[in-house]
């Protein structure tokens, strides 16, 4: 018996009292992006339940914004 990936069940963005929460937005007006932890967090507009997930960050991350192109993220952290 095999097994599938269908869907990543993403986290919601951390919130802290007195401090912003940063969304980043797809140029093409496909996707949103935020963080939460180590993580930065990628999901549809359409369709919330697809998401991707990049987790390779050491340190906390604060913030992460897509490239005017839209074929780049860039995020950045507490180092």
């Amino acid at each position: 018996m095999s097994y599938e990936t269908k869907y990543i069940f993403a986290a919601l963005p951390r919130t802290q009292r007195g401090t912003p929460l940063v969304l980043g937005g797809d140029p093409k007006g496909k996707s949103f992006l935020y963080t939460n932890g180590n993580s930065v967090i990628i999901r549809n507009i359409d369709n919330p339940a697809i998401a991707d997930i990049y987790t390779e960050h050491s340190c906390a991350v604060n913030v992460a914004k897509y490239s005017p192109s839209g074929f780049y993220i860039a995020s950045g952290g507490n180092s």
